[in-house]
């Protein structure tokens, strides 16, 4: 039977799972086995095919079996015969290129500094009395040839500065050559890993590019920690100039160079400060260049295995999780497939009551849920009316809609006064009606201006508590009494205005001050 083509279409977050599987968008074993059912049959008739049309060899009749060797035999004895049978010698240098301050990840070499300034050594340091790490800035100018030099020097009388190199040889020869390297050579322990490095190393060669100056001239000296006990012979320059200095060694006497604990420590310094001439050393760059007898085939296999346990060695042979614990999301040592991915990332959408309930921190929000939560948000006209929820998003719409807009507003109209007041401050004492709309409902507000006093005392006098000042029109009367402070012709001290119902505006001083007059235009009251 011909294969009959499936139909699918996306995965629909609105419908159930049952109608995403009746709908063809969930993978069902069914579904696959169809598929893998057309699969088959399909390769079964390309298998055929191919087979008749092979002719090189589609039964496997061995070259053993004609009495010759193999492609890969002839391969790898070509391979042997070239390169896998002579050792050769292979270099490699350790320098600071790349290094961070405080961290062994990146390059496991450590580069560590005297005392500064007046606190200076007045003697040759051994490499465990270093305790100061050069910082970042000095590791940057170390790490290339480039004459910009990092520098530091001694004050105090016979102050020596020096710097400590320390390079960790048998970690480098496990970056580069692997740990099969040294399991292959039965080296477990740091001390057994030390014996075979020094039994592979032909060629040491530590060295500092730099100068030196003091007080008795230009001088950087140069020496290596020997036998875990002492620094060998000085090599020096004496040149105002960056120069290397090299220690180099072979055969058995670099075995001297490496110390117990895997490392080879070298020191660079200057002669002591003498006079009032400080000690200063330059450093340019530090290297170790370290070579190695091994097969070409030897070296090939170990930087092979070197990158294989870099890239895969820290994978771990873990189960598959369960349904449970792929929605929990707390197992460390498991693998998730497709499936169990889609599990628990639908474990984490938050359902419509959580969205609106916005509380949940470990929820995630697929674009229905975000608009459920900001719908749930949206102030209705009547919340936006009242003005005391912050917790609601308000739209144009609805801010439009309840905003209070006035629609009228009156001419300024001049306020009737009683016989013992009057008008002041060359101003005349007026009213205007402003109409608001909000919505479907409008609003009235009162405002007044000008300033008013006694027009028997000229002023507002003191102990006064409540002058009137007008009978105000029955339309602007508000339906309790506005009080608002006022301001006066006296700098440091207000009114008090109020408007009864009953229409009388008033105003009171009860300050033990006289004021020439008092403003009305603070005085603004709604009506309803």
């Amino acid at each position: 039977m011909a294969y009959e083509k499936q139909t699918w279409i996306p995965y629909d977050d609105n419908k159930t799972e049952e109608q995403n599987i009746q709908n063809g968008a969930v993978a069902t074993a069914e579904r696959m086995n169809h598929i893998e059912n057309g699969v088959e049959a399909q390769a079964t008739k390309i298998e055929l095919k191919n087979h008749l049309e092979d002719k090189e060899n589609p039964h496997e009749v061995t070259a053993h079996q004609v009495g010759t060797l193999t492609a890969e035999e002839s391969s790898a004895n070509v391979i042997y015969q070239v390169m896998g049978k002579e050792n050769a010698l292979f270099t490699l240098r350790a320098d600071y290129s790349g290094k961070i301050f405080e961290s062994l990840e990146e390059n496991v070499n450590v580069a560590k500094r005297s005392s500064a300034g007046n606190g200076s050594p007045t003697r040759i340091l051994s490499p465990n009395e270093f305790s100061i790490e050069v910082n970042q800035v000095g590791y940057d100018l170390i790490a290339q040839e480039d004459a910009i030099v990092y520098n530091f020097e001694a004050h105090n009388d016979n102050g020596i500065i020096q710097v400590l190199f320390q390079y960790n040889v048998v970690e480098i020869l496990e970056r580069q050559l692997g740990e099969k390297f040294f399991k292959d050579r039965g080296a477990i322990s740091l001390l057994q890993k030390t014996a075979v490095a020094r039994e592979i190393i032909t060629v040491i060669n530590p060295a500092v590019w730099g100068y030196g100056a003091s007080g008795t001239g230009n001088k950087l000296n140069y020496r290596v920690w020997i036998n875990n006990s002492s620094w060998g012979g000085e090599r020096s320059n004496s040149s105002s100039t960056i120069t290397k200095i090299e220690y180099s060694t072979t055969d058995s006497a670099a075995n001297n160079y490496i110390s117990d604990d895997g490392y080879l420590y070298a020191i660079a310094y200057t002669e002591p400060r003498t006079g009032s001439v400080s000690s200063v050393i330059n450093i340019d760059y530090a290297a170790l260049d370290i070579t190695i007898e091994l097969s070409a085939r030897e070296q090939i296999e170990y930087m092979i295995a070197a990158n294989h346990e870099e890239n895969i060695g820290n994978v771990d042979n873990y189960g598959t999780a369960t349904q449970a614990e792929a929605e929990a999301g707390s197992a460390s040592d498991k693998f998730m497939t497709p499936l169990g991915t889609k599990q628990y990332v639908s474990s984490r959408v938050a359902t419509q009551t959580e969205t609106e309930g916005g509380t949940s921190s470990e929820k995630l929000m697929t674009p229905l849920r975000t608009k459920q939560h900001v719908d749930s948000r949206m102030a209705d006209f009547s919340e936006i009316s009242v003005g005391q929820s912050d917790d609601k998003i308000v739209s144009p719409k609805a801010l439009k809609e309840a905003s209070i807009i006035p629609i009228k507003i009156s001419e300024w109209t001049n306020i009737p006064l009683v016989s013992t007041a009057e008008a002041a401050d060359n101003t005349t004492p007026q009213y205007r009606i402003i109409t608001f709309s909000s919505g479907e409902n409008t609003c009235t507000k009162v405002e007044l201006r000008g300033a008013v006093r006694s027009s028997s005392t000229h002023n507002i006098p003191s102990s006064n508590y409540s002058f009137n000042v007008s009978k105000l029109p029955s339309d602007i009367r508000p339906s309790q009494t506005a009080l608002v402070p006022c301001g006066t012709g006296h700098m440091s001290f207000t009114a008090r205005g109020a408007v009864t119902p009953a229409g009388d505006l008033l105003l009171g001083n009860q300050s033990g001050v006289s004021f020439d007059y008092a403003y009305l235009d603070s005085l603004t009251y709604w009506l309803d």
